[in-house]
Formats: structure tokens, sequence, C-alpha cells
């Protein structure tokens, strides 16, 4: 529920002079209905979130079963597909895209496509969440209205991208990258959207690997770019 939604009804009825109506009365009521029924969602969601980033991440290991091997990418899986399903819990509470724009889309284009990364490993996680997740009633219907929306997203940049890769973007690069190549502007731009984002986040592993990528870019050095899990901690998709 948006509390600006309700009290701009106040606002309006107070310019006035007049109490509530009916009609803006069963508005906020609608509100408080959602509300609740995002609620149960969020609730469902936490508890099975272990058990949906562990079945995404097989359901990418059987695409990309290179990965599979390495503990170190099979970490980042996780960690990764919890994320997004984290940033989904919030916009369920906030009846908002916003956490999802803020904290996982925003500048995402910036970052990856001058990294010649794709986003496959990410869709094919939350394809399979969508297919297995379990969350029961009205809350399912609210759970994949914030997953279609990301994995609508996700599926825009493939199409954008020129150069799709079969690469995890939470695991470690294969391919070596010219030391002597420039930072485009739009990378730059999605950098420094991210500092942006950390300079107000509390998660201390989540600035610590989101100023990590800041460095990397911002010296260009093909070294860094060999430690990159390019995890989805707020940083790669």
């Amino acid at each position: 529920m948006k509390i600006s939604t309700i009290n701009a009804i106040c606002a309006h009825a107070h310019d006035q002079a007049r109490f509530l109506n009916d009609s803006e009365m069963q508005h906020i009521w609608n509100r408080f209905q959602k509300a609740s029924i995002g609620l149960e969602a969020a609730k469902q969601l936490a508890r099975c979130s272990d058990s949906l980033a562990q079945r995404a991440s097989q359901a990418v290991y059987m695409h990309f079963p290179m990965y599979a091997s390495d503990p170190r990418h099979s970490a980042c899986c996780y960690r990764d597909i919890t994320f997004f399903l984290r940033q989904i819990s919030y916009c369920l509470v906030a009846d908002d895209t916003a956490p999802l724009d803020d904290y996982a889309l925003s500048g995402l284009k910036e970052i990856y496509q001058p990294l010649e990364l794709d986003v496959d490993c990410a869709v094919i996680a939350l394809e399979s969440i969508k297919l297995h997740h379990g969350i029961e009633g009205e809350s399912a219907d609210a759970f994949e209205q914030y997953l279609d929306y990301l994995l609508n997203a996700l599926r825009n940049m493939q199409l954008d991208a020129t150069t799709l890769r079969p690469q995890s973007l939470f695991a470690e690069p294969q391919q070596q990258v010219d030391s002597t190549a420039q930072v485009s502007p739009p990378a730059i731009e999605g950098v420094q959207l991210l500092q942006r984002w950390l300079d107000d986040d509390d998660d201390q592993e989540q600035c610590e690997t989101g100023e990590f990528l800041v460095r990397a870019l911002d010296e260009n050095r093909s070294s860094e770019r060999e430690l990159f899990p390019l995890s989805m901690k707020g940083v790669s998709w």
C-alpha cells in the first residue's frame, strides 16, 4: 500500500473542507486489502526463498554444467538469486517496483554491456522459480507480478545485447580483456549510479562487492577483472 496515495486522497478532501466520501473510503479499503495480500506473499517468499534459490541454481547448472564444479560459482549463484528474491519481497511490501528499479535494474545495462556479459543465467533461474515457486492463492499472483516485471526487464536486455555469451553473470569471466581498452561513458554512468547507491547502503558485503566493481572499472585493470564473480548482489546480473 502506498501511503502517499492515501495522503493525497486525504489532502484532496481537506482542500475541499469535507469528509472522505464513500468512493474514497472504498479506494482506501481496496488499498489495505491489496497490502494484506502483498504482506502474505512476502511472508511466503521469505519462508521458501532458500529452497527456491537452490532449485533455481540447479536449473542454471543443467544449462551451463561447466559452472557446477566450482564452489565459488555455486555460492555466488545462490547469493545472487536470493538477492533478486529479496528485492521482490520489498516490492510486495511497498506495492511498488521501486526496489527492483533502484537496487537491481538501475544502471544495469551500462555495467554489463561494456563487459560483454549476458543475462541468460539470471533469466533461466527466474523462469525456474516461476514454474516451481509454490506460493499459493492471491499471494501467487502478487509475487508473479513482480517476477514477470523483472524477467521482462532482463529479457529486453538480452534482445538489446549485440553479443550474447553463455556465461553466468555470477561466474568468473573466462575471457581476458585488453588492459589498454577504455571504459565507455555508459559504463562510467553505471558506476556513478552504483556509487550513489552504495553511499546509502548499510549491507557491508554488498558495499564491498560494489566498491570492488567501482575500482575495477575506474582503474580498468584486467588483473582485477579476473576476480569477478560479478555477483548480482547489487552490481551485476
